[in-house]
């Protein structure tokens, strides 16, 4: 076919919390959530990078609140 098929990399709930610095049970109960989308096969669960660096860039924000 004439499209080239992009490359998918998928990321372990494990690589999510160390990019995130939070507890596994703090990334399950996010993966759980539905706050970005998720792929799933049998037991396991992996997020697109792409999904995931989309997700952390809608959440950025120029300053932060005080008191």
């Amino acid at each position: 076919r004439g499209g080239q098929m992009r490359r998918m990399k998928l990321l372990r709930p494990d690589d999510v919390s160390v990019r995130l610095q939070l507890s596994r049970a703090a990334t399950y109960k996010l993966l759980s959530s539905g706050a970005f989308p998720v792929v799933r096969f049998g037991r396991s669960v992996r997020v697109d990078e792409r999904d995931f660096e989309d997700w952390i860039e809608t959440r950025k924000v120029t300053s932060v609140p005080t008191g």
